[in-house]
């Protein structure tokens, strides 16, 4: 809290992009795993770690978080979990699909009687990190700049408390009226806001606005569910789970039913389940599966990886 009130005079850097960490910030990941157990007044080398990891990551970046665990803290054991199952795990289900966009990527993890399908799983590297570049770039063209890593930081904040997502994705003079509001800066200063609110969420649905030809959030879901078993379609297209912070955008879950139906066959039946909480939901996912009898049989000792290296990581990775 006292660093975010003086962040104005520290240069903020972000150790991962897409979902993976960046070459040659290790260090930098080694320091927040450390404040992390810090925070919680826990000696690593006495617990066992789960952490969660995109589908679809590079390998190197799951053999490079093993050695500094193995290594540098000494973990007793480690697992890497998919944090869109651990999603479904939280929602009570055990069958459904998971849509889940973060900061870096989204991906979409169809999973049926709690095993996920690999060869449905679906990724695109478009996230919430997107959405705020893109509302700086129309802050700026609307004469308001933000360049600094500080103001980058408030225009996150703008994002998740003033943007939402248009239901149809049609844009008219109409919206922009009804999108007209007054934006109070840390400072006290008030800014207009008007299309900015709803353009920049506009990234996730149409990553072409941002010059990517990455699949928006509406094609990977049903992407990701027409990759799966024919008989298993109708059940996945009636569980549906959203999960993850950037699908917290207020009209979010409308605007998904209006374009997975767009998409689907006629007559499916679409049911999008939205849990308030479901920015917290891979993390009570976790609790839930490291609560389980189970568990201790699915990850990787000390031992093990001292013996067969990196190879025992992968093995039932998606």
């Amino acid at each position: 809290k006292k660093l975010d009130e003086h962040r104005g005079a520290f240069l903020l850097e972000y150790p991962m992009e897409k979902s993976s960490v960046v070459d040659g910030q290790w260090d930098a990941m080694e320091r927040v795993y450390q404040h992390t157990f810090d925070t919680l007044n826990a000696q690593v080398e006495d617990h066992p770690v789960l952490l969660t990891e995109a589908p679809l990551n590079d390998r190197r970046n799951r053999d490079q978080t093993a050695e500094l665990f193995f290594e540098t803290f000494r973990s007793p054991a480690l697992y890497f979990a998919p944090p869109s199952v651990l999603s479904l795990y939280a929602s009570g289900r055990t069958t459904g699909v998971v849509l889940d966009i973060g900061d870096g990527s989204m991906h979409c993890v169809p999973v049926y009687e709690g095993h996920a399908l690999p060869h449905s799983v679906t990724r695109s590297d478009i996230g919430g990190r997107d959405v705020t570049k893109k509302l700086q770039l129309l802050l700026r063209r609307s004469g308001m700049n933000f360049t600094t890593t500080a103001e980058a930081e408030m225009v996150k904040t703008m994002k998740e408390e003033a943007c939402y997502v248009a239901t149809s994705g049609v844009m008219n003079e109409l919206t922009e009226k009804e999108a007209k509001t007054q934006y109070q800066l840390p400072d006290g200063q008030a800014i207009p806001l008007t299309s900015e609110r709803y353009k920049a969420p506009e990234v996730l649905f149409n990553p072409s606005l941002i010059g990517s030809e990455e699949a928006g959030a509406a094609e990977v879901l049903v992407n990701s569910i027409m990759k799966s078993d024919i008989d298993l379609r109708s059940t996945m297209f009636s569980q549906i789970v959203l999960a993850g912070g950037s699908t917290l955008f207020q009209g979010f879950g409308d605007r998904m039913l209006y374009e997975v139906r767009s998409r689907s066959p006629a007559h499916t039946r679409i049911r999008i389940s939205a849990p308030p909480e479901r920015i917290y939901s891979s993390y009570v996912g976790g609790s839930i599966l490291a609560s389980l009898a189970t568990f201790k049989s699915m990850w990787v000792t000390r031992a093990e990886y001292e013996e067969h290296g990196v190879g025992a990581l992968h093995r039932d990775s998606l």
